[in-house]
Order: C-alpha cells, then structure tokens, then sequence
C-alpha cells in the first residue's frame, strides 16, 4: 500500500507540470511577432502507476497512478508544408527577377507612350521625307535632317547605356546574393552542431516514452534560413537521425553537417574582353542553379554558356562575341550572325580560293539619255529573261534603279561612277555577295527601236556576258573543338552557312565578299587562308536586347551609308558640276571619323555633314551640249526616306527596320507578360501555403490565453490538493489517538 505521503508527491508533479505549461505559453505570446517562430506546447504523460504485477503484490488495488510529468515540449511544424513552400518560392524567386528585368527593359524603350525609339526613327525618315519634294528645299530643312540622325544616335547609344547600367545593378546583386547564401550556409552548419549537442541524448522518436530535449528555438532559426535560402537558389534538404541537415543548392552541396562550402564570384572575360562575374564553388566547379533568385539574375543579366553548349537555359536570348585566335584577320569576316542553335567553342575553316566580286563598266555617250523612242531592255539571268522598259521620260538614274530593282534575283548592283567620263557617264555594275545567280548576266536591247545613240564602250568583264561569280569555294575544315559535332557548309554567293549536320540546323552565317578596303570604296573579298576564331556567348535577357539593338542601328547606319554615298550634295555639286557621287558617309566610326561605324557606341554623325553637304541628290540627265555638268534632284534623299519600307538584307532573315524592331519589342512584351503572370501564379500560391503553414505553426492569442487559463486552473487545483494532503496530514500527527483522553 502506498504512503499518506504519496499524494503530495502527485500534487508536486501537477504543480511542476502546469507551471512548465504556463512558461511556454509564455515564451509563445512573448515571440508572437517573432519572425519564423513556430508554436510550442507540451507533451504531458502519466507517470508510471503503483504496483509492477509480481508474486508478492499488494492485495485489492493495484496500479495506482502516481501522477503527471512533461515529457518533452514541442514545436507545432509541419514538414510537407516546408517542403512545398521551399519549392515554390525558388520558382517565385527566378520569376520576380526576370519580371522586374523585362519590366524595365520595356519601361526603357517606352513604347508604351510613344516616346520610345520608334518614335525617334520614324522623326528621322519624317525629316528625309521633308526634304524629297524639291532640291531646293530650305537650308533648314536639311538641317533637321542631320540633327534628327544625331538624335537618332543618341536615342540608340542612351539605350545602350542604360542597359549597361541595368547589367551592372543585376552584377552588384549577384555578389550580394552570394554573399548572403554563404553566410546563411555557415549559421546552419553552427546550428547543426548546436542541435546536435542538445538532442544527442534523445531516443529514437519511433520509441514510446522517455524524455526528449528538443532544440525548438534553434530549430526555427535553422528553418527560417533555410526558407530565405530556397528562395535564392534551387536546393535540397535531408535530415539525419542526430538532427543535423544537409543542404544540396543547385549542382553542389553547400551544407553537410557542421561544415559548408562557399560559393565564389570571379570575373569572366568573353571573346571581347568584357567581364562579368560568374559562380562557382570553393573547389573550383562551376555553379548552376535551375531555380530561385541566382538563376533568375543571371537569366536576366546573362551568364557564360559553357564551351561546346549552345544554350544553357534552353531559351533563344542571347548576344555573342569573337575573337580571332589565327590565320587572317577575322575581320574580314562581314555580317555574321549567329543562331540560338550554335554551340561556343572555337571555329575553323578555309577559303581556299577567295570569292572575286564581278565588275563591268558601261561607257555611255553624254546623249544617251533621253531615249529617242520607247525601247525594252532584255535582262538575262540564270536562264531566265525579265523585260526593262524603258521610255523618253527615263534617265540613268531611273535606268540604275530599274536594273536594280531585280538584283535579289540577278546578284547584280548598278551604280553610277563617281565622277563622269570625257564627254560621257560611267556605270558600273557589280555582283554582290550574298545573292546566288547560277549562269551568266546580260543585257541587251530587245528590239532595233529606239538603240542607244552611238555605240558603248564596255571595259572589264562586260563582252558579251557578265558572269556571276559565286563563293563556292569557300571549304569548311573540322573544327578544333571536337564539342561541336560535324559542321558542313553552304554557300549562297559570298556568303557562308555553318550547319549541325547532325541536327540539320543552321550555327552561323556570314559573308566573305564585299568588304571594304582602305580606300574605302574598293570591294574585296576574305583572302585565301585558314581561319580560327572564338565565340563566346552569355544567355539572358539584357544580353538579347543589346544583341538586337547593336544589330538594328549598324543595320541601320550600314545601308543609310551606302545610299547617301551613292549622291550628291549641292556644295559638291558647286565645287564640281561632273561628280557623280560623294562617297560622304553619313554615320562613322569615332575613332577614325572616316569608317563605317564598328560598335554601336563608336557610331557618330559625320562631322564634315551640314546642310549644304547633305547628299539629297542624284545626277538625273545630262547636258545636250558637253555632256558634263549634271544636274541634281530629290531622288537620293527620296532613296534614304524609302529605306524604311524596304527589307533589308543584312538581316539574318531579310526584313524592314520597323518589322525588326516591333518583332523585338513584341518578343519583350509577351516575355513580360508571362514572366508577371508567373510571378502573380506563384505570388499567389506562396502565400496560400504560408497561410497554411501559419495554420500550423504561427502563434494565436485567443488560444494562447485559453491555454494559459487552462494551465492557471490546474495548478491551482494541484495546490488545492496539497493542502489537503496538508490537512489529512495534520489529523494523523496532531489529532490521531486524542479521542477518549
């Protein structure tokens, strides 16, 4: 049987018991604004009752209780929840960083307002537009027209700067993520050990019974970094039997036990000498992350695409560089582009006979325009025949452009010689490089009727047939990177098309012919030679726009060169009645202030260009009396203002200006688009599981009161019952065997 004693050790235990209930729902209210707190409560058991069944037990009733202790204090936490909420907040990390990116790509272009470039483009070719009614149009107005393409520069070169603004910000925050996934993997590693040294003596929690120290605090600070740490990369948590985490963050693993690795930013220099940092662990390896803020800022910023890869996000968003590593200057090397599909590495080809563009000069005598009559001119090209028409109202300029209106099919360009002949005009026609015409070109008259006035003297090539040559001789070696698969080659012309034979998908296009020599007019083609060449490549999203935006203005500035060079200015025309052409530019390069533009940020209007220099004509007929004064008119400034509608080779596909323009800020818009309704998708879906989480695990007043109430009664009850025990105590000691006395 048991002591009088007894209850007061069952009424001590209550007491200990509901007095521990009462601390922690304590320290819970106290932490209710505690960020990644979770709730706690504890554990009460029963301790073990009076008697063990034995042959000696007591008689009548056994297995008397003996009252209540707490056996362990928990933390309400639910692991399926972290699990989820770890998974879609990385995703809710890369889709906030890209969506911010894009949004400011686009406020930067501002499209939206019609403040953007398209704006300023269109206020460009307004402003040749305004100038193709009449030679004589006012001073003023071919002023706009040089300060408009000057606006124009700086519109594209403003652009350009704040991109690498924006390249520079995402840059700065890559070093500060890095930072802090370092630091946060360190504090877990500490709190590893802390735990650890707290629960060692726990036993397995599948065993009923027992005490159990949990380290609930620590724990939610080790849960809360690991939540902040999900959101900046793509990581993967395993807990062991000692309490200990290990962390796996994109391809490495960043924490195992009490110890960690360190990510490390290092500047990587592309093809072009241009640095940005990049990732990689302590070991030297390099970092990828399929997910969460890292990804999304390198995504955005663009990243190194590893040799012998084309992609390394599997998106089409990307800009490239090269660098000549032998043989001749890659320079050489004209219009390249390069597909999405082409992997870096480096290249290597042979030309072994170089690609000779075709020229043939026509004589014509100082009358022989205006035609007497109507006559028809027969073009001939790869066994075809297209009719020219042409009648007394033609002049050789009309003519030029008649015959090049079928250049895309001929591969044939004519222009006018700079200055005329004695006592008549020369011109001159070339094959171009990126046309393919199979046969020979002639021309001829179709009819007796209407014959050019006396008889015209062709030098070069001309005879009887002037023959295209194309670049088919352009050979292609492996390449030095066995990474790159098979390539194989085709030509159109001059220029050539690396293609995956493998894979049938066009690398890399671009043109060996039509360059331009030191004179600046002379075309030749890339000498004969072996070529090696790098090419780097950084995927992401300013990476692309930039790409876009360098090609658009050298386009831009390549072919408005071309045409305005082609004319004549009224000062030329003062200084020099017979020049047939001005070779100006109306773009050059900064450095030289005499070259085509290399860079979209060497571009600069041409200084010697005012309103007087500006080539707004073409030379229209000649004089009826020496045949050498030409007379200008609109009709160059009216070829610039036309180049908008017109589609451009230069591109890899062959498209207006414009069409470029609205398809890259259409590409933008949808991108935006879906990047902001994943982010809302993710935004939401986030918060729904943290709203379930705190179900769980966050602390509510209401019960935290109702639970303190609780506890408060009990203990007083176990209080109560002491002094009853007290009282039944003082009976037997004081009063027990008075009776009688």
């Amino acid at each position: 049987m048991t002591s009088t004693f007894f209850g007061l050790e069952i009424a001590k235990r209550g007491i200990n018991a509901n007095r521990i209930g009462l601390d922690v729902t304590g320290h819970n209210m106290s932490n209710v604004n505690t960020e990644g707190y979770s709730r706690q409560t504890i554990a009460m058991v029963t301790t073990p009752s009076l008697f063990a069944p034995s042959m000696h037990g007591v008689y009548g009733a056994a297995q008397i209780g003996t009252g209540v202790d707490v056996s362990e204090i928990r933390r309400y936490r639910d692991s399926f929840l972290d699990l989820n909420y770890r998974k879609e907040i990385r995703t809710l990390g890369s889709f906030s960083i890209k969506s911010n990116t894009l949004q400011q790509v686009q406020s930067l272009l501002s499209e939206s307002e019609d403040k953007g470039l398209s704006s300023v483009m269109d206020q460009f070719w307004e402003a040749w537009e305004d100038v193709t009614p009449n030679t004589d149009s006012p001073t003023a107005a071919r002023g706009v027209v040089v300060e408009r393409g000057k606006a124009l520069v700086e519109t594209f070169q403003h652009i350009s700067r704040q991109l690498d603004q924006m390249e520079q910000s995402l840059n700065n925050q890559l070093s500060q993520r890095v930072y802090d996934v370092n630091s946060y993997a360190r504090q877990i590693a500490v709190l590893n050990g802390q735990i650890q040294t707290i629960e060692a003596g726990n036993a397995d929690s599948s065993v009923q019974g027992g005490y159990r120290q949990n380290a609930n605090d620590l724990r939610d600070q080790r849960d809360l970094l690991l939540d902040k740490l999900a959101k900046m990369a793509n990581i993967s948590v395993s807990e062991d039997a000692s309490g200990m985490v290990d962390v796996s963050a994109g391809n490495g693993t960043l924490v195992y036990g009490t110890s960690c690795r360190q990510l490390v930013t290092y500047d990587a220099v592309d093809a072009s000498n241009r640095a940005l940092l990049e990732v990689k662990w302590d070991s030297g390896q390099d970092a990828y992350f399929s997910d969460g803020e890292l990804r999304g800022i390198l995504e955005s910023r663009g990243t190194f695409v590893p040799s012998g890869k084309a992609s390394l996000f599997g998106s089409d968003k990307f800009d490239w560089q090269i660098k000549g590593i032998s043989g001749p200057s890659i320079d050489n090397l004209k219009s390249m582009h390069l597909t999405s599909a082409a992997p870096t590495g480096n290249y290597k080809f042979t030309i072994t006979t170089a690609w000779q563009p075709l020229s043939a000069t026509l004589n014509l005598p100082a009358k022989s325009f205006p035609f007497t009559t109507a006559s028809t001119l027969a073009l001939n090209y790869g066994g075809k025949t297209c009719n020219i028409f042409l009648n007394k109202n033609d002049n050789i300029g009309s003519f030029i452009d008649k015959v090049n209106a079928f250049t895309e099919e001929t591969g044939i360009q004519a222009r006018l010689a700079k200055t005329a002949s004695a006592g008549g005009l020369q011109v001159i026609f070339n094959s171009i490089e990126n046309v393919s015409a199979s046969g020979a070109f002639t021309l001829a008259l179709a009819s007796a009727a209407g014959l050019l006035p006396g008889v015209p003297v062709v030098s070069g090539a001309w005879g009887s047939a002037l023959s295209v040559q194309n670049g088919h001789n352009v050979a292609i070696s492996l390449p030095s990177s066995a990474g790159l698969g098979v390539l194989s080659a085709s030509v159109v012309g001059a220029r050539v098309t690396l293609t995956d034979a493998g894979k049938n998908m066009n690398l890399i296009t671009f043109d060996t012919g039509n360059m331009i020599s030191s004179s600046g007019v002379t075309p030749f083609s890339a000498p004969v030679g072996t070529y090696e060449f790098q090419i780097t490549k950084r995927e992401g999203i300013i990476q692309d726009a930039r790409r876009q935006l360098d090609e658009l203005a050298l386009v831009v500035v390549q072919t408005i060169n071309e045409v305005h060079m082609a004319g004549v200015s009224e000062s030329d025309l003062r200084n020099n009645p017979s020049l047939l052409r001005s070779d100006r530019r109306f773009f050059v390069d900064s450095s030289d202030l005499l070259s085509d533009p290399k860079s979209l940020s060497s571009i600069v209007v041409n200084p010697e260009l005012t309103a007087a220099t500006l080539a707004c004509s073409k030379p229209s007929k000649t004089s009826s009396t020496n045949g050498t004064t030409v007379i200008g008119d609109n009709r160059n400034a009216l070829a610039l203002a036309n180049l908008k509608y017109q589609k451009m080779r230069d591109f890899l596909t062959p498209e207006s200006y414009d069409d470029f323009y609205r398809n890259f800020v259409g590409d933008l818009g949808v991108a935006g688009q879906e990047a902001k309704r994943m982010k809302d998708n993710q935004t939401t879906l986030t918060d729904n599981i943290q709203k379930q989480r705190d179900s769980v695990s966050s602390v509510s007043m209401d019960e935290e009161m109702t639970n303190m109430i609780r506890y408060q009664q009990a203990y007083n009850a176990s209080a109560r019952l002491v002094n009853a025990m007290d009282e039944m105590l003082d009976t037997i000691i004081n009063r027990l065997g008075l009776v009688g006395r």
